[in-house]
């Protein structure tokens, strides 16, 4: 089992958790203190959003050994929305290979550019179907 499968199971118990602890006591919360129960839940949105905004770097397109290249540089999390890669990294998404976080559409490896070949009967050394 590799960490991000671990990581994933703790995430997902954690969840599991902060639910039944929300659902346990937000009707206890809400019965004493009635309708300002909401600035509970705004300071909780303030504070995700200031978190998100200085902690949280942009990793979106990324491989996770372009996500360790970026933590490794200590680049701030507002400054990578436009950080690129050093190293020349390649990585096939589907079946486009994508360098350096775009897409390389000028590969030989499409099916226009590489036809199936023809089949060829042996004893003949001619194309099968051909007279």
């Amino acid at each position: 089992m590799g960490a991000k499968d671990r990581l994933t199971v703790v995430v997902s118990h954690l969840q599991w958790v902060w639910n039944f602890l929300l659902s346990f006591f937000a009707p206890r919360i809400a019965a004493r203190i009635g309708p300002l129960i909401l600035l509970i839940f705004f300071g909780c949105l303030v504070f995700g959003f200031f978190y998100v905004l200085l902690f949280v770097p942009e990793v979106k397109g990324l491989s996770l050994e372009e996500v360790d290249e970026l933590y490794r540089a200590n680049i701030k999390p507002w400054q990578t929305a436009g950080w690129k890669p050093v190293a020349h990294m390649s990585r096939h998404v589907g079946n486009r290979r994508v360098v350096n976080g775009e897409i390389d559409d000028d590969n030989d490896d499409s099916a226009e550019a590489n036809p199936p070949a023809e089949k060829v009967d042996d004893d003949e050394k001619q194309p099968v179907g051909k007279v």
